[in-house]
Order: structure tokens, then sequence, then C-alpha cells
């Protein structure tokens, strides 16, 4: 399978994937999208590129956690042999409204903070090295 490049903004949050179809162990969040997300799993696993995974995602916060039961299809495997590296396209899921605001509200932290960043260093700064 080949690597695709998604077109929503990813963001690097810690999570939880389970899947009974994929794995027995839980996989690792690497990192989200709108539109998919990267996750790795302990172990190498046997995936079927054409068929569809029920997959739960439980985004670990400091100040909530919050759990998704996402309908999606594998885009690329990169299997290593101690672990397997899976993307996943996200598609209509039972908790779609949910994660579509969830993402949302991820995007505009995500503004708030490169608002902060540029006040506190300007484009036009110079460094001295």
């Amino acid at each position: 399978m080949k690597k695709t490049v998604r077109q929503g903004k990813r963001f690097f949050e810690m999570g939880r994937i389970e899947s009974s179809e994929i794995c027995a162990l839980p996989g690792v969040l690497d990192d989200i999208s709108i539109t998919g997300l990267r996750t790795r799993f302990p172990n190498p696993v046997t995936i079927d590129p054409e068929k569809e995974y029920h997959l739960s995602l439980t985004i670990a916060k400091a100040t909530t956690t919050r759990e998704f039961d996402l309908v999606c299809e594998p885009k690329w495997i990169d299997e290593d042999k101690s672990e397997t590296e899976i993307g996943f396209s996200i598609l209509c899921s039972p908790d779609t409204r949910a994660f579509n605001d969830f993402i949302e509200n991820l995007t505009e932290t995500n503004k708030d903070t490169e608002d902060v960043s540029n006040i506190l260093i300007p484009s036009n700064a110079d460094f001295i090295g």
C-alpha cells in the first residue's frame, strides 16, 4: 500500500487504539486529523487492505478523557519485526459528529497557540548564532 498525504492538519495527541479485529493488545495513536489517523501496534499484525475496521480511540488529556467509536479503512501499512504502523482513513462512524467537534476544538486551540507564539517571537526576529 502506498502512503498518501492527508488533506487535514495533523495533531499530535496521545491516545490508545483498540480493535479486537486487528490485535489483542492496544495500539498507540501517533497523530490524528479530520480525515484519518496514524497508529502503531506493538507487534506484527495482519491487515486486509479491503476491509473496514471498527476502532475504539481513547484520547488522553490532562483535563478529560474522550472515547470515539470509529469505522476506518487502512490506507497504508508499514511492518517491522517488532511493530506495525497503520494509516487509517476515517469513514462515516457512530461518533463522527463528536469526533469532528473534537478536531474543530483542536484546530481552534492550535490557532490560539500560534497567535501567542507570533506575539512572543515576531516572524521578522533575527537570531544571533
